[in-house]
């Protein structure tokens, strides 16, 4: 493994991110196959050489993107590689670029592979909050001397809570009633 991304992967794992470090506390024997998805060497395992080569087509649009200063959402991500699920994309996609970007000397790119809905990278990388994720897809940006051609994500504060469910109830009996509006008193 190059020395930068293995500097990387140490780092990783001395200073994980909250969901990273739940996730390996809970999948024992996992951190083997986590240190795995950023070797670009050992292609031994076909799904582990898809991903290389998928990174590896995907670069040159993730560079030209942040040249313009664009994002790719997960779904872009997988309709431009040509298979996979957006909704289950995640570090086993992502972190082959990961690799290549610190191998080649390159901005962080795999910042601007974001959700749709938040503008924001998902977890298991080195950024903690959603603040250093934002300051480095700025990182990226500002290497290309462009600025982001969208608004700029905020970061998320708290989590979406459920619409509280609204029943109509009868101020009589207290009793929930029926679709029609009737009630049992």
């Amino acid at each position: 493994m190059h020395e930068k991304v293995t500097q990387f992967v140490q780092q990783l794992f001395e200073n994980p991110p909250a969901d990273l470090a739940e996730f390996l506390a809970a999948h024992g024997g996992r951190r083997e196959d986590y240190v795995y998805e950023f070797d670009l060497d050992d292609l031994s395992d076909p799904r582990h050489a898809r991903r290389v080569a998928d990174a590896q087509k995907v670069l040159p649009e993730l560079i030209r993107r942040a040249q313009e200063g664009k994002t790719m959402t997960f779904t872009e991500f997988v309709e431009f590689v040509g298979r996979g699920n957006p909704r289950t994309t995640g570090g086993k996609a992502i972190n082959p670029i990961v690799a290549l970007c610190l191998s080649e000397d390159l901005p962080p790119l795999w910042t601007l592979v974001v959700s749709a809905t938040t503008g924001l990278g998902s977890g298991y990388w080195r950024e903690h909050t959603d603040e250093q994720k934002i300051e480095r897809q700025e990182k990226c940006f500002a290497h290309y001397n462009v600025r982001r051609s969208g608004p700029r994500p905020g970061a998320r504060t708290a989590r979406r809570q459920p619409a509280a469910v609204i029943r109509d109830t009868c101020g009589d009996c207290f009793t929930e009633r029926s679709a029609s509006g009737d009630c049992l008193c």
